[in-house]
């Protein structure tokens, strides 16, 4: 789905999913996006640092911005592989999906 850039493999890093819901399917895909954030906002994925989930309001409500942070590529993996979010792309619930990967600055 996602490959992270070479020059982000061994750090900290920013991915920002921006999803859209298949028609109909906004509600589930907010149940599913709450499951993977209680997730990976607990101990049992302690390589994900952020996980923040939106959903735009009026007729954007079908979609849905996720800002995820990661200490490294092994976490990232980790995410990517854990059953929660296996179930979101199995659902049928993406219409469409883009991302982009980014590095924060002070």
């Amino acid at each position: 789905m996602a490959t992270l850039p070479e020059s982000l493999k061994n750090k900290k890093f920013i991915f920002i999913a921006y999803l859209t819901a298949a028609d109909g399917k906004a509600d589930e895909m907010q149940t599913l996006l709450a499951d993977i954030r209680k997730f990976s906002n607990s101990n049992d994925e302690p390589g994900c640092l952020t996980y923040r989930t939106t959903r735009g309001v009026g007729e954007e409500s079908n979609k849905f911005i996720v800002i995820e942070e990661y200490a490294d590529e092994k976490a990232f993996n980790f995410h990517m592989s854990c059953e929660k979010f296996l179930a979101l792309t199995k659902s049928g619930t993406i219409g469409d999906i883009k991302f982009s990967f980014s590095e924060e600055f002070q």
